[in-house]
């Protein structure tokens, strides 16, 4: 009984999701921008080492409409140095995304730093993020996340001893060594060190202070990227200094690195997983969960007297642990909603007659105003 309860409170959450027609969400893919949820997600952003740029939005936000060629444009520019998500908030499966990093306006911008730790409640990866308030200029954005590259994952080399060095070290991942004649660090190479963070190891030598590796590789021009394999022998690439063809050429020699134990913990779903409270819930909650944007489902019954239908409720709640907590949900007894609401959320007055304790699941749509939009749902 308790397996096909849950199967139709999945299919709900499905039929919920399939409402959300593709003319009411941003497109799929918007050029470079990931369009993520809650599945790709802790892949695409919460276990990389790189930094990130996400949006959280919905379809009919003005502001977000109003940035998106800027948006656009922060990815393409952005793009093989560090990814720029967006999340629909309005989408069932990335609901739980947007729950946990607290996006309850819109849009919300959140810059991802390099770098991940183990979180200490679940086991899985987590990045730290910060909120990025600033202009929504293309400049502005792709500044706020170049400004977190950092060079920690670059070894400096200058002499030949610590060439010797660093080639020993991790002897199982190939070694890219930069030749420049510039004193700064480029932004792309910056990137590539923390794309590439524990797949392969990076330095940069400045062609004035080492002519001896200079000889030894026989670098004769500035730039030069090379990449020397296990066993120190040594491939350049020709191609150019691009993020895309740099990928395509590095990729050839990246270690498929063993997943860490916060990657294994994240991969088997810990991750960003909200634990499902049933909450009970009066009059006021009702009014609050229609004027928010908030996604709940609401389980109604009638109860009478001392009946309080307390072994169905309890029932749901162990069904809910098996569909983890993507939406919020809520119990209302509806023996005081008058039969105009009875009608609006789509409840059966004459099955509560004959059992008021046969539990009525309604979805309530994303979105403010919903008493509005009329887009409750209730499920078989």
């Amino acid at each position: 009984m308790r397996q096909r309860r849950t199967l139709v409170l999945l299919c709900c959450l499905c039929a919920a999701a399939g409402r959300l027609s593709v003319a009411d969400k941003q497109p799929q893919q918007q050029e470079a921008v990931l369009v993520l949820t809650s599945d790709d997600f802790p892949r695409e952003i919460e276990r990389l080492e790189s930094p990130a740029l996400v949006q959280f939005l919905i379809p009919d936000c003005k502001a977000c409409d109003a940035m998106a060629g800027e948006y656009r444009k922060v990815a393409r520019n952005l793009k093989g140095i560090a990814p720029v998500a967006a999340v629909d908030c309005t989408d069932v499966q990335s609901v739980r995304t947007c729950r946990a990093y607290g996006a309850h306006s819109f849009p919300k911008l959140l810059l991802y730093k390099p770098g991940t730790r183990v979180n200490p409640y679940t086991g899985g990866a987590l990045k730290d993020t910060l909120e990025y308030k600033g202009k929504h200029s293309a400049r502005d954005m792709a500044a706020a996340v170049t400004d977190l590259l950092n060079d920690k994952q670059i070894t400096q080399l200058k002499t030949q001893e610590e060439h010797d060095m660093f080639i020993q070290q991790q002897p199982k991942l190939a070694k890219v060594l930069l030749f420049t004649d510039k004193n700064a660090t480029t932004v792309l190479y910056k990137g590539l060190s923390w794309a590439y963070a524990k797949r392969l190891t990076f330095a940069q030598v400045h062609a004035a202070e080492s002519s001896k590796m200079v000889e030894q590789y026989g670098v004769n021009k500035y730039p030069t990227l090379l990449v020397v394999k296990p066993g120190s022998t040594h491939d350049p690439y020709i191609g150019p200094l691009n993020a895309e063809p740099l990928h395509e050429f590095l990729d050839t020699y990246a270690s498929d690195a063993a997943p860490s134990a916060a990657e294994t913990a994240a991969a088997g779903g810990a991750e960003g997983l909200l634990e499902p409270v049933l909450h009970s819930l009066v009059a006021d909650n009702l009014t609050e969960i229609n004027s928010n944007n908030d996604m709940w489902l609401v389980a109604f019954y009638s109860a009478q007297g001392e009946s309080n239908c307390q072994a169905q409720l309890e029932e749901l709640q162990k069904i809910l642990h098996e569909v983890q907590g993507i939406v919020n949900y809520g119990s209302y007894n509806a023996a005081d909603l008058s039969a105009h609401e009875m009608k609006q959320y789509k409840l059966d007055t004459a099955a509560f007659s004959e059992d008021g304790c046969k539990l009525q699941l309604v979805l309530f749509p994303w979105g403010v105003n919903k008493t509005m939009k009329d887009q409750y749902m209730r499920c078989a």
